[in-house]
């Protein structure tokens, strides 16, 4: 799966710059889809598959490493939902 930001509360009270959330449905059917079709890629949302098939693999990884992907979400603005969240796992330790 290639999700964008999944909106659950792992994300929650997190800035997600560009990226649109995604809901967690979506990703199970993504999932479901790969399993019936056996594709090895499957974008979500579904507008950015035309982007990851015209583009090569090693130009992509390139891309994603200029755009820091890996780091697309931050500290949001909601910091009260987003500690709430990190005090429950916090105290599950």
């Amino acid at each position: 799966m290639l999700p964008s930001v999944v909106d659950t509360e792992l994300s929650s009270g997190l800035d997600s710059g560009l990226l649109l959330k995604v809901q967690p449905e979506d990703i199970a059917a993504a999932v479901v889809r790969s399993v019936r079709t056996r594709a090895a890629e499957i974008a979500v949302p579904g507008y950015l598959g035309p982007l990851t098939a015209l583009a090569p693999e090693a130009i992509m990884r390139r891309g994603r490493r200029l755009l820091k992907d890996d780091a697309a979400m931050g500290p949001g603005e909601d910091t009260a939902v987003r500690g709430r969240y990190l005090s429950r796992i916090l105290d599950r330790e």
